[in-house]
């Protein structure tokens, strides 16, 4: 749910969405009257800005929930076929003063490893790269300053600091820097009409980084003053002309973990929805031996038992650091996961820690990775670079991160999400997304298999193939050759998988390698689908019996007996903060 208040602060624009499907709605604050402007669509809606003369609405659009590309819209307020307006803006857009231009960030085009900041007249014409560089300097949430000089940016982990604003010349793209923090991980920057200061959301080292509350920044007084101290997290910042009404999206997560008997879902046999519903906050969980389970909470790893019973083992505990996913690593030797802040670090790496919680070692030294998994032999951990959307890996032992090779496809973006690493740890398991020839508007998903260390033959047949008859423009589908030739690590085999649109999260093997596990969303609830690998049954099969909620995490036990669903029940609401003072 995303929202933004008009310039003359009557009028709220909401993303409202219910039974899966977005639509954009208008209240009229004096009369507190709703008027739908766009439909219900399959789409997802976010970024909604009013044009600063109040005549336009603009939003980005992913087509699916899988789809990492957005595109920029505008309508008519008053309802409208909304018009695509800038093919891939990765950031929500803002106006210059006069509203003739906007700003926005795309990352990854042409150059797949730079972004970009650019500006364009409102109707999206004249397009001009204002800067662009490496993805670790990539400006987020631009802010044009009201006087129009400058557009202000964040940028993460730079410098030695967790946080930089930045300013780039509105003219020449030059770059200043504003301030810096080593406590503070700001975003949705939004200007004061003075431009002495600005509202903004922030993560603090002090509670975690696990929430964002809405704060005040001005260059003349250090730090972050908070307007808000709850256990809520706030998004979407909009501010009125005037300055005098704030709206923003006020959320709650809760989450809840479920245990199914994996042999019965597999074979098509999903149970009934039993579980234990979780009150704390859990930012991740994965299986450890003997059917427990690590979790983390935000600041801690605990080691507790799947059905809930019993005490909890604390693991890792460090005041003012972020945990990330845990894995299980080397037969249950090693525990492997993300951790940002420790020693007052400002950037986010791998590290292991001994199966009681012993010994940390860092095993990357980088800007920001996340989702480790192990190999089979324990010897590598494969992982996601948060700024260069690559998959890398490195020694358990530590050492410099490589890139996998064949993890760069031709015409295909990489997602974000986890990779995955089948049981006999031969075959590498990620998602990627291309555009179908001559609609750069659609994006379509497909999941890849790699060969790890030559292996020749693909999980689920006996040679080489593609279940669907290859990936579309250019997405490599494997040469076809089948060869150890086509295996070495140069040119490891690959083959495409195409899943069901409707997927809305990343892919696991299944504990024999002979399927494919991802959630599909319908109708805004998750289920898990599994999809063969033996060329039938290519549709799948849904093996969870989920009514409600969204699927965070879901992870198979080390013996492969037992499937852990981790869900997310999200609560929005549009608050609006007005300045009383006379």
């Amino acid at each position: 749910m995303a929202a933004a208040i008009s310039p003359d602060g009557k009028y709220v624009l909401s993303v409202v969405q219910d039974k899966g499907q977005s639509s954009l709605w208008l209240c009229h604050l004096p009369t507190d009257s709703d008027t739908q402007i766009v439909p219900p669509s399959d789409a997802i809606y976010f970024g909604p800005i009013f044009a600063p003369d109040g005549n336009f609405i603009y939003f980005l659009k992913r087509e699916s929930a899988a789809a990492d590309e957005a595109d920029l819209y505008r309508a008519p307020i008053l309802g409208g076929t909304p018009q695509l307006t800038v093919h891939e803006a990765d950031n929500p857009i803002t106006f210059s003063p006069d509203g003739k231009r906007i700003a926005y960030v795309r990352t990854g085009h042409p150059d797949p490893e730079k972004f970009s900041l650019l500006t364009a007249n409102a109707d999206g014409s004249e397009e001009k790269t204002l800067v662009s560089g490496p993805m670790t300097e990539q400006p987020f949430y631009p802010a044009w300053t009201p006087d129009g000089k400058a557009i202000a940016g964040v940028v993460y982990q730079n410098s030695g600091e967790l946080s930089q604003i930045k300013m780039f010349d509105a003219a020449s793209g030059k770059e200043t820097k504003l301030a810096g923090f080593k406590d503070y991980a700001p975003s949705f920057l939004t200007w004061m009409p003075s431009g002495d200061g600005m509202l903004l959301t922030a993560e603090a080292r002090g509670s975690g980084f696990i929430r964002q509350q809405i704060g005040y920044f001005s260059s003349d007084e250090p730090g972050i003053h908070f307007v808000t101290q709850d256990t809520n997290n706030y998004i979407t910042l909009r501010l009125s002309a005037d300055g005098k009404t704030l709206s923003a999206i006020q959320r709650h997560v809760n989450y809840g973990f479920f245990n199914f008997p994996a042999a019965a879902a597999i074979a098509g046999r999903p149970p009934d929805v039993t579980g234990i519903r979780q009150e704390r906050d859990i930012y991740g969980f994965n299986w450890a031996p003997e059917n427990t389970l690590y979790v983390n909470d935000g600041g801690k790893l605990l080691r507790v038992n799947a059905d809930g019973s019993g005490d909890e083992t604390v693991l890792v505990s460090e005041a003012d650091t972020v945990l990330g996913l845990p894995a299980s690593c080397a037969n249950g030797k090693y525990i492997v996961f993300t951790w940002a802040g420790y020693h007052g670090s400002t950037t986010a790496n791998i590290w292991r820690v001994n199966a009681d919680g012993r010994d940390p070692k860092q095993i990357t030294d980088e800007h920001d990775l996340r989702a480790p998994v192990c190999s089979a032999d324990g010897q590598w951990v494969y992982f996601r670079d948060w700024f260069s959307h690559e998959i890398k890996r490195a020694s358990i032992d530590g050492g410099k991160a490589e890139v996998v090779p064949g993890t760069k496809i031709a015409d295909a973006e990489l997602d974000d999400t986890p990779v995955a690493i089948s049981s006999d740890g031969q075959w590498l398991a990620f998602s990627i997304h291309v555009e179908p020839t001559g609609n750069e508007t659609a994006h379509q998903t497909k999941i890849v298999l790699l060969s790890l260390d030559g292996a020749q033959s693909v999980p689920g047949k006996g040679s080489l193939g593609d279940q669907s008859g290859g990936a579309s423009n250019g997405a490599d589908a494997g040469k076809r050759a089948g060869t150890a030739a086509n295996a070495s690590a140069a040119n490891p085999i690959k083959r495409i998988i195409n899943p069901d649109q409707r997927i809305s999260g990343h892919a696991e093997f299944t504990p024999d390698g002979k399927a494919i596990v991802y959630p599909v969303r319908q109708a805004g609830v998750d289920n898990l689908w599994l999809q063969p690998l033996d060329g039938g049954s290519a549709a799948g099969k849904r093996i969870t019996n989920f009514t409600t909620d969204l699927v965070d995490a879901y992870h198979w036990s080390l013996d492969g007996k037992q499937l852990g669903v981790l869900q997310r029940h999200v609560v929005s609401d549009v608050v609006l903060l007005r300045d009383t003072s006379k």
